[in-house]
């Protein structure tokens, strides 16, 4: 039930150990580990977005995610807001979802802007 491990004062002890190792890893895992971020989204792509958003009856809103890939947390956000059937349908029916990558040097004059 444990795995015998050796302490630091040399000493053993019993100790159980719960990681479990699975081939497969879950659809979040899965993108933690992918780019999600358009590192040229830029003005083009917002301007089309607004739009869009403003064409529509009734109108939708604009949301605009600022981040990264190295960031687990936008990740998550991502994930949720894409994956997760009871925010994704309240996010397409209010929102045109924007991903834009704030670390990408042709996004900074849209960063300034805002």
């Amino acid at each position: 039930d444990g795995d015998n491990i050796i302490g630091e004062d040399g000493n053993s002890s019993k100790v159980k150990l719960g990681l479990k190792y699975t081939p497969f890893p879950s659809k979040e895992a899965r993108n933690l580990m992918k780019p999600i971020y358009d590192g040229g989204v830029g003005e083009l792509v917002l301007k089309d977005s607004i739009k869009r958003a403003a064409g529509n009856m009734p109108k939708k809103r604009v949301l605009l995610q600022l981040g990264a890939d190295w960031s687990s947390s936008c990740k998550r956000m991502f994930t949720l807001l894409s994956d997760d059937p009871i925010c994704s349908a309240v996010c397409a029916k209010f929102f045109e979802y924007v991903c834009m990558d704030a670390d990408h040097p042709a996004n900074v004059p849209i960063l300034h802007k805002l």
